[in-house]
C-alpha cells in the first residue's frame, strides 16, 4: 500500500464520475492523513466504528480508506435508506462517527444516535454536528494539521499499520 502511494505520488489515484473531485495518490494520502488527525483528536481509538452513508464518490473512497488505514472500522450505510434504518444501523453498529452526503445530513436527528460524537458532511469535509470534544478536533483540523507537518505532508510521513488491510 504504501509502496504503490509512494511510486506513483503524482499519478491520478481517483476521481467522481462527473470529474469534480480528483486527487493524486500523494493529495489522497495527505487527506487519509488529515482525517487520521481528525480521528485521534477526536478520541477516535483502534476498533472504533466509523459510518459512511453517501453514494460512490471520491471523497467516501478517501474516507474509507482513512478508517481502515488508521485501525478503525467502516460500517457502510446505504444513502437511500429510510432516515430510521439509518439512524438504527449507526446505533446497532455503535458508530462514533458518521460521514454522510448532503442528503442523509438533512435527515438524521443526532438526538436517535446518542453515541455519535460527530457528523461530517462527505461533500466538504464540514461539520453537521460534533459533541464538545469533536468540535474541538474540527475547528483545530487545520491547525493540528499543519502542527503534525509542519514542513508539509511528504512520502516520507507513509506510516500505516498493515493489520487491517489484505
Amino acid at each position: 500500500y504504501k509502496e504503490t502511494i509512494t511510486r506513483k505520488w503524482n499519478d491520478d489515484a481517483i476521481e467522481d464520475y462527473k470529474g469534480t473531485v480528483k486527487y493524486t495518490f500523494g493529495e489522497m494520502a495527505e487527506q487519509m492523513a488529515r482525517i487520521g488527525i481528525l480521528f485521534k483528536n477526536a478520541g477516535i481509538k483502534k476498533g472504533d466504528k466509523i459510518a459512511l452513508c453517501s453514494p460512490n464518490s471520491t471523497n467516501w473512497a478517501v474516507t474509507f480508506l482513512a478508517v481502515t488505514a488508521y485501525e478503525g472500522v467502516g460500517v457502510s450505510i446505504m444513502a437511500n435508506f429510510a432516515t430510521e434504518t439509518i439512524e438504527g444501523l449507526v446505533n446497532h453498529s455503535d458508530s462514533k462517527i458518521l460521514f454522510a452526503a448532503q442528503n442523509v445530513q438533512n435527515q438524521v436527528n443526532p438526538a436517535n444516535m446518542p453515541n455519535l460524537e460527530g457528523i461530517v458532511s462527505l461533500d466538504n469535509f464540514d461539520m453537521v454536528y460534533g459533541t464538545e470534544q469533536f468540535k474541538k478536533a474540527m475547528n483545530n483540523w487545520d491547525a493540528d494539521f499543519k502542527a503534525a507537518y509542519p514542513n508539509g505532508f511528504s512520502k516520507e510521513d507513509l506510516n500505516y499499520n498493515t493489520d487491517n488491510f489484505i
